[in-house]
């Protein structure tokens, strides 16, 4: 809910919507207020915050505030990216007398034929009790699908890219329903250079710089492609990333091939995965979904995801830490199918994506219960 109003001298009635959309259900978004110093003008901070809502709160007292470049109120253009966006408008009006610049916004706002029904208010109380009663009400009506947990569980079974590797699947999707990002985006040459930057920072290391991309796009989304040639330090890294337009991210990467220990590993490769480096891959998904998630919804509209994974192509394999080349191996007898971390998708908030360690512990935990990792 994007509460739009001046800001000086106006703050004890901010606060009294901040208190009364908290009350009545809802989520308030004051910039000013709430949001940290941002590498954008305050005008396009103002408008993204309201592309990000659901709903539009509007409060107008006596004064209409700065007017932008374009000659509109700041509040004004606000407003008119709302009723763009298709957004509930719910206009509050301060019960005093008003400068021409906000008397002119107020009768646009609450015109009789093109404006929207409003609620008058004389102190922050009375305010507060009339937006707590508003924001109930919409929240009983506004609808907010959920994702249905089959999608992303399906999406795990499909075929797996890597036929001759031990790989790693990692899905996550917002757990709410919309379109993340636009679908044009996804072909353009911006959205191709974000991905691949974010994959190769030094936090992240999903990719490797050492390594040829391939991209481009179909009717399943966004599709980078890490090939599999060898590499100058002889290691073996596919990485294939799947992005939709509904903002579900799909990662395969293979997990055998990695890090080699001893001069001759072929068997120990062809024998055993090490823990170390499914942990590394899982650790790489997770920062690289958090931080573009942090990209391309910079104001929290998805914050909960639902997330699974799988092992898959494992064959005769066993997880070990650090491990080293011998003569004998363990070949464990096991089906051909992959092996699930949850039985359901489990929920995460974006948070826990920058710092994943706990989630990496818990699955690894899964898999040592399910695979006896040694």
């Amino acid at each position: 809910m994007f509460v739009s109003s001046i800001v000086r001298d106006f703050k004890a009635f901010r606060e009294a919507a901040r208190r009364g959309i908290d009350k009545g259900g809802g989520e308030p978004i004051l910039v000013n207020e709430d949001f940290p110093a941002l590498g954008e003008s305050s005008r396009n901070a103002c408008l993204d915050g309201v592309d990000s809502a659901d709903a539009y709160l509007v409060l107008i007292g006596a004064r209409g505030g700065y007017t932008a470049p374009s000659g509109r109120l700041v509040v004004g253009e606000e407003y008119d990216r709302a009723k763009e966006n298709g957004l509930t408008v719910l206009a509050f009006l301060q019960d005093c007398g008003r400068d021409d610049e906000a008397q002119t916004l107020a009768d646009e706002v609450s015109d009789y034929v093109s404006g929207h029904f409003r609620r008058t208010f004389a102190s922050s109380e009375e305010l507060e009790e009339e937006v707590r009663r508003a924001i109930a009400e919409l929240c009983a009506n506004l609808e907010n699908p959920e994702l249905d947990m089959t999608t992303l569980q399906d999406t795990l079974e499909e075929p797996h890219v890597f036929q001759h590797d031990a790989s790693v699947r990692v899905v996550f999707a917002p757990e709410r329903v919309g379109e993340v990002i636009d679908p044009v985006t996804l072909d353009s040459r911006e959205f191709k250079e974000s991905v691949l930057e974010i994959g190769h920072r030094r936090n992240v290391r999903l990719f490797n710089c050492e390594r040829g991309k391939e991209c481009r796009v179909d009717d399943r989304g966004f599709i980078a492609f890490q090939d599999e040639h060898s590499s100058g330090r002889g290691t073996h890294e596919p990485v294939r990333v799947e992005i939709s337009d509904r903002g579900s991210i799909t990662i395969d990467a293979a997990v055998t091939g990695r890090v080699h220990r001893g001069k001759d590993h072929g068997m120990l490769d062809q024998s055993v995965i090490a823990v170390e480096d499914i942990e590394d891959v899982l650790a790489a998904c997770f920062l690289f979904c958090g931080d573009f998630y942090k990209k391309v919804d910079r104001y929290g509209r998805y914050n909960s995801l639902l997330y699974n994974l799988v092992l898959a192509n494992l064959g005769y394999r066993t997880l070990e830490r650090n491990p080293q080349d011998r003569n004998t191996f363990t070949m464990p007898m096991r089906d051909e199918h992959p092996v699930h971390a949850f039985d359901e998708p489990r929920r995460i908030v974006r948070q826990s994506l920058e710092a994943p360690e706990g989630e990496i512990r818990r699955i690894m935990a899964i898999f040592d219960r399910k695979l006896r990792i040694s």
